[in-house]
């Protein structure tokens, strides 16, 4: 089968993958996990990439409604990890599917999608199906739909970034896009403060064995409450003497190589 006809896969298969909470849920809503997981892998063999995709028309009516209402005001920032269309490889699970071109909307946690023919205008959103993955053809940096828990404890399909995915213990991180509305001057001396998009990372650890990524945050005891007994200490240790700092992807990645050695 030629790539371009792979495009897109059953829809089916997302409701399988990720049973529906509400009328969000298909757009990146609340999931979750499935009762029974080798239920998705009898739906294998029908995978097309197509119904994976949400149609043009269909997939700006939903941008649209998450508009946020600028007020007049000028806006800083983007939506986008990377504003321009690139090349990317698809696959889903181990299975390549065609080659496109994306850019990531980390605002919604939408992967935007159109045919790497430049003619071809139309723009389509990828559905939040988990084993879906795209490599960056120009960085070969990869990122996946993986189950992520928040901090408030639910759970969530998102795309997710490896930076140590070998191993028991893996580090991933999510690029993520927050948005502060502006506001008008209050009199003639002050200047008006611009709507704004932010941009930063979270950090998640995942466990080999276990389906969910779990969230890092500024606390030692947000990684060391995963581990398993034996090994805090060790890890509070390694964390002490070489002054792991929480904040920081080069420490965190040095302290999980240290839990897989």
């Amino acid at each position: 089968m030629k790539a371009q006809s792979k495009f897109g896969i059953l829809l089916a298969l997302a409701l399988v993958t990720m049973p529906v909470l509400g009328q969000g849920a298909a757009a990146g809503g609340e999931v979750l996990l499935p009762q029974d997981p080798g239920q998705a892998s009898l739906k294998t063999e029908q995978i097309r990439l197509q119904n994976l995709t949400r149609s043009a028309e269909f997939f700006n009516i939903l941008r649209n409604k998450r508009v946020v209402d600028v007020n007049g005001l000028p806006t800083v920032g983007s939506i986008y990890i990377n504003e321009e269309f690139k090349p990317c490889k698809v696959y889903y699970k181990d299975e390549f599917q065609g080659e496109y071109l994306y850019r990531h909307n980390a605002f919604n946690d939408e992967i935007e999608i159109r045919s790497t023919n430049l003619t071809d205008k139309m723009v389509s959103s990828l559905l939040i199906v988990k084993n879906l993955w795209l490599e960056d053809a120009s960085t070969n940096k990869r990122m996946g739909v993986m189950t992520f828990q928040n901090p408030d404890q639910s759970l969530r399909n998102g795309y997710l970034y490896p930076i140590v995915d070998q191993g028991m213990y893996q580090l991933y991180y999510k690029n993520q896009v927050k948005y502060t509305e502006g506001a008008q001057a209050a009199n003639s001396f002050v200047r008006p403060t611009p709507n704004r998009f932010t941009h930063f990372k979270r950090y998640f650890l995942k466990i080999q064995d276990k389906e969910i990524a779990f969230p890092l945050d500024k606390s030692k005891s947000s990684i060391l409450k995963q581990l398993p007994k034996e090994l805090r200490d060790k890890a509070k240790d390694f964390m002490k003497e070489n002054k792991i700092s929480m904040k920081s992807e080069e420490d965190l990645a040095k302290l999980i190589t240290f839990l897989n050695s």
